[in-house]
């Protein structure tokens, strides 16, 4: 599987992707951990939001693990 660079989904390395929620931008930053049939399962370290143009800020983690669509995962130094 590839990532949004076109680079193959390394296992054990990390990855980030954002969304935009009501204004609110929310980026996920995890370790690749597994293949699914959907995509690739983050095990989540970090997530962070702002609104709108404020700064970002560290929430809760949540669900530790998420599934996500390769196209959407961005290789990240953490």
């Amino acid at each position: 599987m590839k990532d949004a660079l076109g680079n193959e989904i390394v296992l054990g390395e990390t990855y980030g992707y954002a969304r935009n929620e009501n204004g609110f931008n929310i980026a996920v930053f995890g370790i690749a951990n597994k293949f699914t049939e959907k995509g690739v399962t983050l095990e989540v370290i970090e997530r962070k939001r702002s609104l709108y143009f404020d700064e970002l800020e560290i929430i809760e983690i949540g669900n530790p693990k998420v599934s996500v669509k390769p196209m959407q995962l961005f290789p990240v130094k953490f």
